[in-house]
């Protein structure tokens, strides 16, 4: 029998000299031509700003399911310093399960809509989050919480600003706004400054004030960060979130005792 010559075998199946079906040989082919899956290939290009922006906009937001797109998350984390792409390629990455271990762990995270605009379904693992007691503060947004705590302390007008856009609000406080919020939460606490200033040496600093002034953003957030109990972390040195600022208006505006407040 010639290479190219087809023999018969018993059960009625063609095979060429090599013992390989042509249907065989097409089926191969067809699996070398076709398009790879993008996610069997996908690697981690999450970045950690943008995952702990995430991280932060979910405590805040998402209670039992949510619908958003990655420019709704920005826009109500009021980050400045993370992008939408950013923020999109970072939940692309955590739908493929790519991502660090731990991130987002609370969620089921899926995808909705069309080619155009691609929505994120958020669905809280264990069902919506116990809202406990509501106090005015959970029911406003980040600018109006920050505006409402600069009353309450006073003088901070310089100190803050809300920019508006045609779909979203994002605030923005200086160090000093942070400095004097810390320090009106130190007043309603019953204990002395000196005892929560770990760095602080008399000898070395003229008066407790001076020591203050100096504090950065990073040592402000965990200042008020001891003086709320919190068991984690509630802010970063560049943002304090809505849970965060939640927790300081139940004190400072609506008069709770920080004994009683549950970060």
């Amino acid at each position: 029998m010639r290479g190219d010559e087809r023999a018969e075998y018993g059960d009625g199946t063609s095979r060429t000299d090599g013992g390989v079906t042509p249907q065989q040989v097409l089926e191969l082919n067809s699996r070398k031509s076709a398009p790879t899956d993008p996610d069997e290939k996908r690697h981690d290009s999450s970045s950690e700003a943008s995952r702990e922006l995430l991280t932060e906009w979910v405590a805040t937001y998402v209670d039992d399911r949510k619908i958003a797109t990655a420019k709704q998350i920005v826009n109500e984390s009021g980050r400045e310093d993370v992008d939408i792409g950013d923020v999109g390629r970072t939940l692309g990455c955590r739908n493929v399960d790519v991502t660090p271990g731990g991130f987002l762990d609370e969620v089921e995270l899926s995808k909705w809509g069309d080619a155009n605009v691609t929505s994120w379904v958020f669905e809280r693992v264990d069902g919506a989050v116990d809202g406990g007691t509501q106090t005015r503060g959970k029911y406003l947004f980040k600018p109006d919480l920050v505006s409402e705590i600069s009353d309450a302390v006073g003088d901070l007008d310089d100190e803050y600003d809300i920019r508006q856009s045609a779909d979203s609000r994002r605030i923005g406080v200086s160090a000093a706004w942070k400095r004097a919020v810390t320090l009106a939460l130190v007043e309603r606490a019953d204990c002395e400054l000196e005892e929560l200033l770990t760095g602080y040496d008399e000898e070395h600093w003229t008066s407790v004030g001076q020591y203050v002034d100096q504090l950065s953003k990073a040592e402000l957030t965990n200042l008020v960060e001891g003086l709320l109990d919190a068991d984690d972390a509630l802010g970063t040195g560049h943002c304090w979130p809505r849970e965060m600022l939640i927790a300081i208006h139940d004190v400072l505006v609506s008069g709770i005792d920080l004994a009683e407040v549950a970060p």
